[in-house]
């Protein structure tokens, strides 16, 4: 897999793995090994605190060089960009309405 991942980094500026959660597996933890680092990402009103803390505390006593976190199913309304999805949701059902 070592090799795998030096030949996929030269020839790709980025190089994204897939693994299982760290809570489930030891996947991410091994890759993580091999790799620049892990990009942790988060599904919110799935991941509770007790998962988060043995995540963070498996990266913690592994070492891991963590390079951010994402947060996923973030809803509309807390979006930086919510009020023109809302204008162009908006926008359409008047014109689907109008031409009825």
């Amino acid at each position: 897999m070592a090799a795998l991942v030096s030949s996929l980094s030269d020839r790709y500026d980025f190089v994204i793995i897939d693994a299982p959660p760290l809570v489930v597996a030891a996947d991410a933890l091994t890759l993580g090994k091999i790799t620049d680092g892990i990009l942790l990402v988060a599904r919110l009103g799935v991941v509770d605190y007790t998962n988060a803390a043995a995540a963070r505390e498996a990266l913690k006593c592994s070492c891991q060089t963590v390079l951010g976190v994402v947060a996923n199913s973030v809803p509309s309304e807390n979006r930086p960009y919510s009020s023109f999805h809302s204008q162009s949701q908006d926008n359409l059902d008047t014109t689907v309405v109008s031409s009825r």
